[in-house]
């Protein structure tokens, strides 16, 4: 099985690509992972197709997420999940982060946690702007692609309905 989770910054694509791999086994690779580098700084087109490209070559079944659009059609997913939050809780998610990562600054982080947490170490207004303008463009992107792909979709709205995940794994042996 593989699957797609997309959706706006702070939606929760993560968390759930986190559970998935915790409750069924599935490889996980978060995008951000193979676009930025371990300082935090930018992977060049060639280092993370490179990375993408052997993940997939070494996986036949994974749980990607991630909101890197010019990815998406080189995935070619079975299924893609929607993480569709209100814009107004998604920014609550992410100002939030700030404060997490703070506590988190100078200890070892799991590789397999959920957030990454040099993503947000100093908050500013321009961040959250940035974040803001983002998730407009993410969103018009997500929208727009989705109208071109024929794999299923499913929408998940918060981690109460993960029971729509787990129906997948139920009907499908992997």
């Amino acid at each position: 099985m593989k699957l797609l989770i997309i959706g706006l910054l702070g939606s929760g694509k993560s968390s759930l690509a986190w559970y998935i791999n915790k409750q069924y086994g599935l490889p996980r690779l978060n995008l951000d992972e193979i676009f930025r580098t371990p300082g935090g700084g930018y992977a060049t087109p060639e280092e993370y197709q490179g990375k993408l490209d052997s993940f997939l070559n070494t996986h036949t079944d994974w749980v990607i997420e991630g909101c890197q659009f010019e990815l998406y059609e080189h995935i070619r997913p079975d299924t893609v999940i929607v993480m569709d939050i209100s814009g107004i809780r998604a920014a609550w998610r992410f100002t939030r982060r700030f404060f997490q990562a703070k506590r988190l600054i100078g200890q070892s982080i799991a590789k397999d946690a959920p957030v990454q947490a040099y993503h947000y170490r100093h908050p500013t207004p321009a961040k959250i702007w940035d974040w803001y303008c983002c998730n407009k463009v993410i969103h018009n992107q997500i929208t727009a692609w989705l109208k071109t792909i024929s794999a299923p979709v499913i929408t998940v709205s918060s981690f109460r309905e993960y029971t729509k995940i787990d129906r997948i794994f139920n009907h499908k042996h992997i």
